[in-house]
């Protein structure tokens, strides 16, 4: 198992995809930073800081449901079509464990990916406007929290879109179903029909990850991400054990 994760370790470090990506994340704030003062609405709004940079990139669920999709898709998809899932197997590793040590690397891959344009649009702000707040041990906590919770969640987003992958096998297939499927589910998020169920989703408890204060709350996210997490890996392996390899 652990020579599967070292494997796949050094798959994520020479793949293309995740290059891309963490520099489409970095470019992203630039331009975002650009368009702001170019249009002179950095100018007329003085809210903007470093510290609002950071809680505006963490609550951005459109944009890490699109960036994780795609690296689901390129990470998981890819192996199907060089067929090294094939070649894994004929060296004697289980089919679980091979899928294992492939979700765990791509969770560690999704969410570096992640945390790329929270931290870079923070650095922008801050570099830009100025932090907006005095640096001590309550800030310091609140945002270490606030990452900890974006994180549990990414992981839950993204063991979702591998078990599609698993599913799907196609890497154009997963890239639509898993943007439409999360798109829509945050579309609705916010209807007050839909919140019954929606508040069992990682995506409702990541829109609203900036209302949480009570230990109450955040165990009840803890939950739904560990949850979350435990469900769609569980999936993935079933489907991956009696799927048939292309």
């Amino acid at each position: 198992m652990l020579k599967l994760i070292h494997t796949e370790l050094l798959k994520l470090k020479k793949s293309m995809a995740f290059r891309i990506l963490l520099i489409c994340q970095v470019i992203m704030s630039i331009f975002l930073l650009i368009t702001m003062l170019s249009s002179g609405t950095a100018a007329d709004n003085h809210q903007f800081s470093g510290l609002y940079a950071f809680h505006t990139a963490l609550s951005d669920q459109g944009l890490l449901s699109v960036i994780i999709s795609l690296f689901a898709a390129f990470f998981i998809c890819g192996e199907y079509s060089h067929r090294t899932i094939g070649m894994a197997l004929f060296s004697g590793h289980r089919r679980r464990e091979i899928l294992l040590a492939k979700i765990i690397i791509l969770v560690v891959g999704a969410c570096i990916i992640s945390l790329v344009y929270p931290i870079a649009l923070t650095a922008l702000f801050t570099w830009q406007f100025g932090f907006g707040a005095a640096v001590d041990t309550a800030l310091v906590y609140s945002m270490a929290r606030s990452i900890a919770l974006y994180l549990s969640g990414c992981a839950g987003i993204t063991c979702f879109l591998a078990a599609l992958a698993v599913l799907i096998q196609n890497l154009g297939g997963t890239i639509g179903a898993g943007i439409i499927i999360l798109l829509v589910l945050y579309g609705i998020s916010g209807a007050p029909a839909f919140e019954p169920f929606m508040r069992f989703t990682m995506l409702w408890q990541l829109s609203h990850m900036a209302l949480i204060n009570t230990a109450g709350q955040v165990l009840q996210y803890v939950a739904v991400a560990a949850g979350t997490i435990v469900l769609t890996v569980c999936a993935a392996i079933i489907i991956f054990e009696r799927s048939e390899l292309k």
